[in-house]
């Protein structure tokens, strides 16, 4: 849906991203898909100011301790008034947002939208009633779109972040090979996902002394100490990581291992090489619609997976290994580009 300060303007001046957390609870994964599509529609539209608006019943409470006002949309530019939300902070920190609202409600949001001067693009489109209708957290219309224009644009962290990234490889990693895993565990949500402790630790033993890599653990989970302990283990969060940070790692790192989860996302939509390992019974209806029998989305690449099986320390293996010669050769390749 297009709303319009003034009819005469034809160019679209901002998207506008909705997310109403009447409709689905805020989560990570949700929220960086929803961003991928914004890049998208930026991209149709060809301009450059992406939003995102965060209206309903949760809204006021990401920021604690601030007080909401009912009457009109609070614009949240600056990392600064972000403060108290990581969510938020992080929306700030990826390169294609602009900015952030906070409603209570969508009907509010329209009215401070119709009232402004500029002409905006509203995703996901809303209905004939004008309320939001939409299936958050998945692929389809970014699969669609890569099968159209045979490219997606990838999720990216803003410079400075990306900066922060690389100088902390070269301090605490370099000159090994950075490797970024994610070990989800959520004890609240068995099944869903949580990583297999016994086959990681048993799968960095095994790398231990015979590859020149270390790997960086990044989220907030409790994690064994049979696995932080390890030589070739580093925790993020040891070393001053936060969320937007991790997702900057990630970006940085020469590949990406771990569980689907919402940091697993922005490796989901880059050139990243990974491989994502998702229970085969987590979302097992959701997912066959989304890839079928594939391992693949359409828009991934040849050393990009996403493989719907329990993790061992022998298919873990297995998939590091391919990963790293991937890794080796792009590095060969690389260098010769340089002599050339």
């Amino acid at each position: 849906m297009i709303f319009r300060g003034n009819p005469g303007i034809a160019p679209i001046d901002e998207i506008v991203g909705i997310w109403d957390t009447n409709i689905s609870p805020l989560n990570l994964g949700g929220l960086l898909m929803l961003v991928e599509e914004l890049k998208i529609q930026a991209r149709i539209f060809e301009t450059i100011l992406t939003t995102i608006s965060i209206v309903g019943d949760q809204a006021d409470s990401l920021l604690p301790g601030k007080v909401f006002q009912y009457e009109d949309p609070i614009v949240l530019s600056s990392q600064e008034a972000c403060q108290g939300s990581l969510i938020l902070s992080l929306l700030l920190d990826l390169d294609c947002i602009d900015g952030c609202y906070l409603c209570s409600g969508l009907g509010k949001f329209q009215e401070y939208l119709k009232a402004s001067p500029k002409c905006h693009f509203i995703w996901p489109k809303l209905n004939e009633q004008g309320s939001v209708n939409y299936k958050y957290g998945s692929t389809l219309f970014i699969q669609k779109y890569y099968i159209e224009r045979s490219s997606i644009p990838h999720l990216s962290c803003k410079e400075t972040l990306v900066r922060w990234a690389k100088d902390y490889i070269n301090r605490y990693i370099t000159p090994a090979m950075p490797v970024v895993v994610h070990l989800k565990n959520n004890p609240k949500l068995t099944g869903y996902s949580n990583a297999n402790f016994k086959s990681w630790q048993s799968f960095f033993q095994s790398c231990c002394g015979r590859y020149n890599v270390r790997f960086i653990l990044i989220g907030n989970e409790p994690i064994d100490p049979g696995i932080t302990q390890l030589p070739n283990v580093l925790v993020a969060r040891e070393r001053g990581s936060n969320l937007p940070r991790d997702l900057a790692l990630i970006q940085s790192g020469r590949f990406f291992m771990g569980m689907s989860s919402g940091p697993c996302i922005m490796a989901l939509f880059s050139d990243i090489p990974y491989v994502i390992y998702k229970n085969p019974d987590h979302h097992a209806e959701e997912m066959a619609l989304e890839l079928g029998t594939d391992i693949r989305f359409p828009f991934s690449s040849s050393a990009q997976k996403v493989l719907r099986i329990y993790e061992t320390s022998e298919n873990l293996m297995s998939e590091f290994v391919e990963l790293l010669a991937h890794a080796q050769q792009s590095s060969v390749e690389a260098g010769l580009a340089k002599e050339k």
